[in-house]
């Protein structure tokens, strides 16, 4: 088909790559390797965007099956000098019924 015959979007596809007046294969081939565009306006490959979203998900799982590391109890029976006496529980006396 001759290019004045192409509608506005087709010149456009045709102008992508050479010949700049006919659409070929190497226009699809150029359009295929030039970045996308993201929703909010920047320029973002999707295979990066997809890597991306892999890594976080990737990031958020470990952080949520991360085991919190062992802890010693703040007193240890070496270094405790606390009155026994006071922690022993009480026994309370009940109404006989």
């Amino acid at each position: 088909m001759p290019f004045s015959k192409y509608s506005p979007k087709q010149k456009k596809l045709a102008r992508i790559a050479e010949p700049r007046d006919a659409i070929t294969g190497a226009d699809f081939a150029a359009l295929k390797k030039k970045p996308k565009k993201m929703a909010g306006g920047g320029k973002l490959s999707s295979k990066k965007r997809y890597g991306n979203a892999i890594k976080r998900k990737v990031a958020d799982i470990q952080k949520r099956t991360k085991q919190t590391e062992y802890r010693p109890p703040l007193s240890s029976p070496e270094t405790d000098t606390f009155n026994e006496q006071e922690f022993k529980v009480q026994e309370i006396p009940t109404p006989k019924i």
